[in-house]
């Protein structure tokens, strides 16, 4: 027991050597390897013996006489080469002359920019609109007289531009920037501001383009037009006997009119783009469990329309029963919600649905296992050799740990946890070591190293690696000398005895 003390004792003064310049390499900025430590080398260490056969080596292949010199001259062509006088200053005559060629070329190039667009800069502060329509016609000539040399000199360009022009009227004929830009609607437009004739003649312009621009819906094709003819066929019979006539005297029948004709409209309203009945695509209701998508919205709404709006004599309705209609028709009033949830409360596809998307994002959030299975070396393989490979397998499984969903309870919702995995691995578990408090590493942390915040010397400081290795050169490990000739020193202090 005694002599493992002593042992014990021995390494731990030969470990405590390297305690300094172990903590020194810790707290430097930047550490450079190999270290240059050839100042404190013994003459009778390792390291010395060995710089002194490098320099040997160096001598022998320096001197031409012996044998090891003139192979190292044959291999590597070690010869003193003698330059006359007249060459070097040939070739820096033609450097020279090249530098101020290309120094002169640069110069114009410099000088042609800046009066280009020196040009252009004057002109783009003209306001005269006769200089910028002659501008145009000139520049639409230059393109003209260039599209024809293409035709003569170049017809495969000449193609291409042909297709490209082609391509962009169509783009202008399809997004409609055409329209109102003639002569004839820019008058009305301006008749329009005085004249009621020529207002009403430009809303039936605009209500007309709007009719022939708008896209025919299938859906509502197949679904309602027979509903729309039995409409239309009434109203066109009796429009004579109803007492809801279209006049601008009477406000009330007017009034009334307006709502019925707002329930007519109620028809395909899902489909317009108006933004009073448009529904809010962010809220989406649930029944039984289950969430309903718009798609099926717009086919129980469709239904609803079919089935509870039947247009009768017009005489025979008021406002308060197609104030209810318009109600139940309203997609954001709480009738027209509560209708989609006893439509879908007793469905058992959409629960089903419901029920396989909520496990599924409940095994995509659940913590994965992590294995640690790595076969190798000293395992069997072949057949026969599966099942203890699995054994093998599971026993070295880190199982996850398990997580209580806020959902578990609620039939009716998916809680969605979006943790980010990958951000946790950069978080740190304890503060790092040249830092005491963690108010010390949140401050390194948090001050700004980018270019746009400080200077670039400070930019360097900052982002300069903690680690350098010099390619191509060996790294050593510290000699113990460095080790040794501090704690010698540290005898010769303390037994050095003080001067009175």
């Amino acid at each position: 027991m005694q002599t493992r003390r002593l042992a014990f004792r021995g390494v731990k003064r030969q470990l405590n050597l390297w305690k300094g310049p172990v903590h020194k390499n810790r707290l430097a900025e930047q550490i450079i390897f190999p270290i240059n430590d050839k100042e404190i080398i013994l003459s009778g260490s390792q390291e010395a013996a060995k710089m002194k056969e490098q320099l040997l080596i160096k001598d022998l292949k320096k001197n031409s006489t012996n044998l090891q010199g003139k192979l190292y001259s044959a291999l590597y062509k070690n010869e003193d080469t003698s330059i006359s006088k007249d060459k070097p200053d040939k070739a820096s005559k033609m450097v020279s002359k090249m530098l101020l060629e290309k120094i002169a070329m640069r110069e114009r190039e410099r000088f042609l920019l800046a009066r280009v667009a020196a040009r252009n800069k004057r002109q783009n502060k003209i306001k005269s609109k006769r200089f910028h329509r002659h501008l145009k016609g000139r520049t639409m000539k230059e393109y003209e007289n260039e599209t024809e040399s293409l035709r003569l000199m170049n017809p495969k360009e000449f193609a291409k531009r042909l297709v490209s022009a082609e391509l962009n009227r169509a783009k202008e004929r399809a997004s409609l920037k055409h329209r109102g830009g003639s002569k004839f609607a820019k008058l009305q437009k301006l008749r329009a501001k005085y004249d009621s004739e020529a207002r009403a003649a430009v809303a039936d312009m605009h209500e007309l383009s709007r009719e022939v621009t708008r896209r025919p819906d299938p859906h509502m094709l197949s679904d309602t037009d027979e509903s729309d003819v039995s409409i239309s066929s009434e109203s066109e019979g009796e429009s004579e006997e109803s007492d809801f006539n279209l006049d601008d005297d009477n406000e009330d029948d007017s009034g009334v009119n307006g709502n019925v004709n707002g329930v007519i409209q109620t028809f395909g309203w899902w489909k317009k783009g108006s933004a009073k009945n448009k529904p809010n695509d962010t809220f989406r209701p649930t029944v039984g469990g289950a969430l309903l998508s718009t798609e099926a919205a717009e086919k129980v709404l469709e239904k609803s329309e079919v089935n509870q709006i039947v247009l009768t004599e017009p005489s025979v309705c008021n406002t308060d029963t197609m104030v209810e209609e318009s109600d139940v028709v309203d997609p954001n009033s709480e009738g027209f919600f509560h209708a989609l949830q006893e439509s879908f409360a007793n469905d058992p596809a959409l629960q089903q649905k419901f029920l396989a998307e909520k496990t599924e994002t409940a095994k995509s959030e659940a913590p994965q296992d992590i294995d640690t299975y790595l076969p190798g070396w000293n395992s069997w393989t072949g057949p026969g050799t599966e099942a203890a490979d699995e054994r093998r397998r599971k026993a070295r499984i880190i199982p996850a740990p398990k997580v209580k969903r806020e959902d578990d309870k609620k039939s009716h919702v998916i809680i969605k946890r979006r943790l980010n995995q990958d951000f946790k691995q950069h978080l740190v578990k304890s503060i790092p070591f040249p830092y005491s408090t963690p108010e010390q590493f949140e401050a390194f942390v948090s001050q700004p190293i980018c270019r746009e915040w400080i200077t670039e010397s400070s930019h360097r400081e900052l982002t300069r690696p903690k680690v350098t290795v010099q390619s191509g050169r060996i790294i050593r490990p510290i000699s113990k000398s460095a080790a040794l000739l501090r704690d010698m020193d540290i005898e010769r202090f303390t037994k050095q005895k003080p001067i009175v």
